[in-house]
């Protein structure tokens, strides 16, 4: 499944998060729930499966410590195989 045809463009400002997962049914909207609980938008979002794996890169419009409370519960998600805080813009 792919939620866009193109990669994720640089964000003027935020964060970009980089997650693999196993591909299981409401992988992506768990982790779109991680954000909207933090009540953090999702600026832009690449996802793309193969077999039993999953990868997605997220700008997000969140600050330095929502990013690393957001980072913090996306790790936890169970079937997260691994996930980064990639890069922030700073404002």
């Amino acid at each position: 499944m792919k939620a866009s045809s193109s990669a994720a463009p640089s964000a003027p400002c935020g964060s970009r998060f980089i997650q693999v997962q196993r591909n299981l049914p409401g992988m992506l909207g768990r982790l779109n729930e991680v954000l909207a609980r933090h009540q953090v938008n999702i600026a832009a979002q690449y996802y793309e499966t193969y077999a039993d794996v999953g990868y997605v890169v997220l700008d997000a419009d969140a600050s330095a410590a929502d990013s690393e409370r957001v980072l913090a519960d996306i790790r936890k998600l169970e079937g997260t195989i691994r996930a980064r805080l990639l890069y922030e813009y700073k404002v």
